[in-house]
């Protein structure tokens, strides 16, 4: 038997078997008999021999795997170990040029992403490797394609279409592309839509020159010259509140103002005019007669008592007054609530003027609750008379500096962590209540990405300078929601209508009720999240 043993070992091997040859020296009767030592080495001879012809063809795991099984038939030789010591320093070679080629081409697809095609292909330069091929290719396509905007942008601005040459470079997504010949093409929308933009604001077309600017933002970053535009729409929206507010002083200040900002637009003499009349016309009637019967002054000036007129009052049977009593005990408003409005979203309304933010899961459960990490920082924004602070134990991020407090402004961008980002916003200089958006940071209800930190009121409306934008129709009127004495109240030139029926505004409007004021569906959902 250990003859036909040895035979069948001896044939495996010169056959060129090596690895049935191993598996039959293995016995240990071949191990312990003389003739089967000499075959054992022979095979261990032969298995380094292929093992180095495996490390010289780059095929490391079978050179190693040679490797072993030599050293098992022959114990640990030099020439054994001298072939281990090759094949892991040419592994640990392959291991380290492999993360390099892997970083290499991370970094080549991230420069390509931001724009820069000819420092992504720098960087791919000498890669041999499937993923550089295809990166390359990817690059080359885009080149292609920015060639082909340029070439339709240059076209759509030869002929005056400003629109359509931004809409070429927004559709072809090259607003952060680093290409010298897309910068240059954004430098020529850029002055011609500053241009028009100029040319509407001293014609007094505020509104195309807000929609022009917004066009603009979408493939082009601000500059100061865009910036100070933007600031004379937006200082315009305020006054046209103020004057919707019936408070053409304020207004008249703000008309001021813009008067440095637009000094070539005459429109504005006549507003300023008007907006004196009016001013010293209001101010003439509060003095007079009518002042002294004047509806006393509340905590919320800025919002009238809505005043009853007694003779025109229907008579309501005892059941309806019931009614009525029951919807006003039953609507006095949380420090917490959602509003929810169809067609524009849910808004999570705060009212403390100390609000925590943070991990839902924290043990010490916040005002607004994130979907995080528990270890993340909790931050408090607070509101101190026209002022907001944002403080945190742990230093959080406001617009990309580490901050443990800080003075909001509108505009600043709050990263509880780089996984946890919001913007804050005071869009209504007239009103002291704020606003989050949520950019990447995301709470239990997914519908809602917004937070409105409410002081005296919430202004909702079509124009800039609102809250909440409920849609970009012209026509639709604005609205304000306020509180007193507890409950919440509507000020608005639309019927307010509950159940189908009209509702007296001079009751609190009701919790989780739909309430339709005109074209608006609202309810207010006293839950919250």
């Amino acid at each position: 038997m250990l003859n036909l043993q040895l035979k069948q070992a001896q044939c495996a091997l010169s056959d060129g078997q090596l690895d049935e040859a191993f598996r039959l020296v293995q016995a240990d009767d071949i191990r312990r008999h003389r003739r089967g030592q000499k075959l054992t080495a022979k095979v261990a001879k032969a298995l380094a021999k292929r093992g180095r012809e495996h490390l010289a063809a780059e095929r490391l795991g079978q050179a190693l795997a040679d490797c072993n099984k030599a050293d098992d038939l022959g114990g640990n030789r030099a020439e054994v170990g001298e072939l281990r010591h090759t094949i892991c320093k040419r592994m640990e070679q392959n291991q380290y040029q492999h993360r390099q080629r892997k970083q290499r081409l991370a970094q080549a697809a991230e420069q390509m992403d931001k724009g820069w095609l000819s420092v992504g292909e720098d960087i791919l330069g000498g890669v041999e490797h499937v993923e550089a091929d295809m990166l390359a290719q990817e690059a080359s396509a885009k080149r292609k394609l920015v060639d082909d905007a340029v070439k339709k942008g240059a076209l759509a601005l030869k002929r005056d279409d400003l629109e359509e040459a931004i809409e070429i470079l927004r559709r072809a997504d090259l607003a952060m592309n680093q290409h010298p010949k897309v910068a240059e093409q954004i430098g020529r929308i850029r002055t011609a839509a500053v241009k028009r933009v100029k040319d509407f604001l001293n014609g007094g077309r505020v509104d195309l020159a807000d929609s022009m600017l917004r066009r603009l933002s979408t493939v082009d970053g601000d500059t100061i010259e865009v910036t100070q535009l933007r600031d004379a729409i937006t200082v315009c929206g305020h006054a046209a509140e103020h004057i919707a507010g019936g408070r053409p002083r304020e207004a008249l200040q703000l008309l001021t103002r813009l008067k440095m900002l637009l000094p070539a637009a005459k429109w504005l003499e006549n507003a300023r005019a008007q907006a004196q009349k009016s001013a010293e016309a209001l101010e003439s009637l509060r003095t007079g007669p009518l002042g002294l019967v004047a509806t006393p002054a509340t905590d919320d000036v800025s919002v009238p008592m809505p005043v009853a007129d007694v003779a025109a009052e229907p008579i309501q049977s005892r059941q309806e007054k019931d009614d009525i009593v029951k919807m006003e005990a039953s609507s006095t408003i949380p420090s917490k609530f959602v509003l929810q409005i169809d067609g524009v979203g849910a808004y999570y309304v705060v009212r403390n003027n100390s609000v925590s933010i943070g991990p839902i899961s924290s043990s010490a459960r916040p005002d607004v609750g994130l979907m995080a990490p528990p270890n993340m920082p909790v931050a408090t924004i607070q509101r101190q008379d026209e002022d907001y602070f944002i403080r945190s134990a742990d230093p959080i991020g406001v617009d990309d500096k580490m901050v443990s407090e800080k003075l909001l402004a509108d505009g600043d961008k709050i990263a509880l962590s780089h996984r946890c980002r919001m913007k804050f916003n005071l869009p209504n200089a007239a009103s002291n209540t704020a606003s989050l958006l949520l950019s990447s940071a995301k709470m239990a209800r997914p519908d809602i990405n917004h937070v409105i930190l409410m002081d005296r009121d919430i202004l909702i409306g079509p124009g800039i300078g609102n809250h909440i934008r409920s849609n970009s129709n012209s026509n639709e009127k604005s609205l304000a929601l306020f509180v007193r004495d507890g409950r919440m109240y509507c000020r608005t030139q639309d019927n307010v209508i509950v159940d189908g029926k009209e509702f007296d505004s001079r009751y609190g409007l009701p919790l989780d009720t739909p309430i339709k004021i005109g074209r608006m569906s609202v309810v207010l959902v006293g839950e919250g999240v």
